[in-house]
């Protein structure tokens, strides 16, 4: 193997292991993103069905059921980006 190939091969191993570490981060990020729109669902949520204690009856389950579908389409949404990656 002459020096041009070793270093050819050399280059070609450093390559694929920064596109490792490129795609490992890539990962990362997406990671933390995912807890932020999820714990910001969270966070809505509570801050929504705390509102809904101030109803009484019907307006009150129709507000807590409104609260919840949302919270759940936000979860979802979070998991539709992570399916795009």
């Amino acid at each position: 193997m002459t020096d041009t190939e070793k270093d050819s091969r050399v280059q070609g191993e450093g390559d694929y292991r920064a596109a490792r570490r490129h795609r490992r981060k890539g990962q990362e990020t997406w990671q933390s993103s995912q807890r932020t729109v999820i714990a910001q669902a969270d966070v809505e949520r509570k801050v929504a069905l705390e509102q809904c204690e101030a109803l009484s009856g019907s307006p009150q389950e129709a507000c807590k059921e409104m609260a919840d579908e949302r919270y759940e389409l936000s979860k979802a949404d979070a998991e539709r980006v992570r399916g795009g990656m």
